[in-house]
């Protein structure tokens, strides 16, 4: 709820509380992992998702497509590919919450687009035309008009919210001229503004 409302520093500490009540929690670690990443503090994201990935049973993929995320941000480039590749390349593993979005990223980034714009297709090729899934896949490949236009018809979950406020993945949408006049046609402008 607070990354939600754009607090993102009230959510880091939040989740540093739960992990101090659960540290063996495998979500709860990855999703501190996830809101240090939407902070900034990558490698401490990196740190969390060690913990989560070790902490696991089989796998979870979330903890690897937030690791490729803050691995590509603190320049670990060769990391970060690999750890995209093992979510693109275990396509029937659940959950995938939002996870496609960031190795989709990673790929582009690190020269991949090609391999990038495949998973994407794969993804989308059996997904409802209403699939926010497609919001977040226009928005790892850099399509801002598409990521923009998805956002406004698409009924995006609202713990979701956080993604598009912090995201990497979305730092190209948020730049756009027409970024704030969606925020405020969504009714999403004043938490974003706080964030």
């Amino acid at each position: 709820l607070l990354a939600v409302q754009g607090r993102i520093d009230e959510a880091v500490a939040s989740m540093a509380r739960a992990v101090q009540i659960d540290p063996f929690s495998l979500s709860t670690l990855v999703i501190r992992s996830v809101f240090l990443a939407h902070a900034g503090q990558h490698r401490e994201a990196v740190a969390v998702g060690d913990r989560a990935i070790a902490a696991r049973q089989g796998v979870f993929l979330p903890a690897d497509g937030v690791r490729a995320l803050s691995l590509l941000m603190i320049g670990r480039q060769e990391e970060a590919l690999a750890a995209a590749r093992v979510v693109t390349n275990n396509l029937t593993a659940k959950p995938r919450w939002w996870i496609d979005t960031n190795a989709i990223f990673v790929l582009r980034r690190t020269g991949h687009e090609a391999e990038g714009k495949a998973h994407a297709e794969r993804l989308l090729a059996g997904a409802p035309a209403d699939s926010y899934y497609r919001v977040y896949m226009a928005a790892a490949l850099g399509q801002v008009d598409e990521a923009l236009d998805a956002l406004k018809r698409t009924p995006v979950p609202a713990t979701a919210r956080a993604m598009v406020y912090f995201s990497d993945t979305w730092e190209e949408i948020r730049r756009s001229p027409r970024f704030p006049v969606v925020m405020q046609e969504l009714g999403w402008w004043e938490h974003y503004q706080v964030a």
